[in-house]
């Protein structure tokens, strides 16, 4: 029954949308906006909580802001 579980929950865990550029099982896309902004749009299967949704948005505006020369980001707004 143990296994069976710790099998489930790794099967379960393994369709979460994983750190990709959009593909079927979900990811990021980004747009610029102009200047040194841009928006993140972060597509998550079911199987994604809220939370990771989040982390992956950061993840990549991070990506972002370095491959731009800068240090920091901010978030200016959320859907």
């Amino acid at each position: 029954m143990r296994l069976g579980l710790i099998g489930f929950l790794f099967l379960v865990s393994a369709c979460a949308t994983s750190y990709q550029s959009t593909s079927f099982t979900g990811g990021f896309s980004d747009f610029p906006m102009g200047g040194n902004r841009h928006m993140i749009k972060v597509m998550a299967n079911g199987y994604t909580s809220p939370e990771r949704a989040t982390q992956i948005a950061y993840v990549r505006a991070a990506e972002l802001t370095v491959s731009g020369g800068y240090t920091h980001f901010l978030i200016l707004g959320t859907l």
